[in-house]
């Protein structure tokens, strides 16, 4: 006996006995149910429906006898269903982690890998934003972590852990007559459409007070903070774009080609926020550890590698 062939018996008879809507009410076809009640009452040993002609009529002796029982079943077994849906439920942790498109896009794909392979209980929500909104929804406890570039304006009750710098490379549409310098300064890039992040975001700034320390007025044509959008306008034309390194691909972006300008602009640092004077739970400092670990392509490199630079003199 199996519980949709009860589960048609009762159906048919909440119905008037109407073949036909208690198909149409389970999503499946007349001849189907006809044969299922056929399968329950050949195992059962008794009829279950009245029949007259080729019309249900209603229930048997056996079936008024056996009703209340078929339908008790149904509803335990309902409810054994809602209680492992709840128990499936409750055994996922979510984690909810708010970070910019560039990390979301370039960086943490390997980090979030790992961290599933290690922690398979844990259902992860991403939500992107730029540094401003990820320390916003960690102020008002919507989200458990933010990753970003250090944020411009800091908020009062995150906490920032730095985890490795991020540099910048100029990306140009190949034989762009920039490409072709052997070392670019403010005035090459002063001369072209310049695409890059806004004021809200680090790198933006730093652009804009770079130029102007120079006194150099520069033409941001676009203002973006997606840069894979970014790098659609350099391929349409509209001028060369300043991101973070990492953002560029050999493989994926080939129509472009990257040139490194760290020592045209400050470069940024990773870093993991979260809200203070509230305890971590173990699988957030997991997943804080394996961004602090993780190698990351272009010209980034570990925090730790920064004094050595500085003290080499440059």
């Amino acid at each position: 006996m199996k519980l949709q062939q009860v589960r048609l018996l009762c159906e048919i008879v909440d119905q008037g006995f109407n073949v036909s809507k208690a198909a149409s009410a389970l999503h499946t076809s007349q001849p189907g149910v006809s044969r299922q009640i056929q399968l329950l009452e050949d195992e059962l040993g008794a009829e279950l429906l009245e029949r007259r002609n080729t019309r249900l009529s209603g229930l048997t002796k056996a079936g008024q006898s056996l009703l209340p029982a078929m339908r008790r079943l149904l509803s335990e077994a309902d409810q054994i269903k809602r209680q492992a849906g709840e128990v499936s439920t409750s055994a996922k942790t979510r984690f909810i982690i708010s970070t910019t498109h560039t990390y979301a896009r370039h960086t943490l794909l390997s980090v979030l890998k790992r961290f599933i392979q290690h922690h398979p209980q844990i259902s992860i929500q991403m939500r992107e934003g730029a540094a401003p909104r990820i320390m916003q929804l960690l102020a008002a406890g919507e989200v458990d972590i933010g990753i970003a570039t250090e944020p411009v304006d800091r908020l009062p009750g995150i906490s920032l852990m730095p985890c490795y710098t991020v540099n910048n490379s100029v990306i140009a549409p190949l034989g762009h007559p920039i490409l072709k310098l052997q070392k670019i300064t403010l005035e090459d890039m002063a001369r072209y459409p310049i695409i890059t992040y806004d004021e809200r975001h680090f790198l933006g700034r730093v652009v804009r007070e770079s130029f102007q320390r120079r006194g150099l007025e520069a033409y941001y044509v676009i203002s973006i903070i997606d840069d894979d959008v970014m790098k659609a306008y350099v391929e349409a034309g509209f001028g060369i774009a300043i991101l973070p390194s990492v953002a560029y691909s050999k493989v994926k972006d080939r129509k472009l080609q990257a040139v490194p300008v760290e020592h045209l602009f400050k470069a940024g640092t990773c870093v993991v926020m979260t809200p203070e004077n509230k305890p971590m739970k173990p699988h957030v400092s997991d997943f804080i550890e394996l961004v602090k670990a993780t190698p990351v392509s272009g010209l980034d490199t570990p925090l730790r590698a920064r004094p050595a630079r500085r003290k080499a003199g440059r």
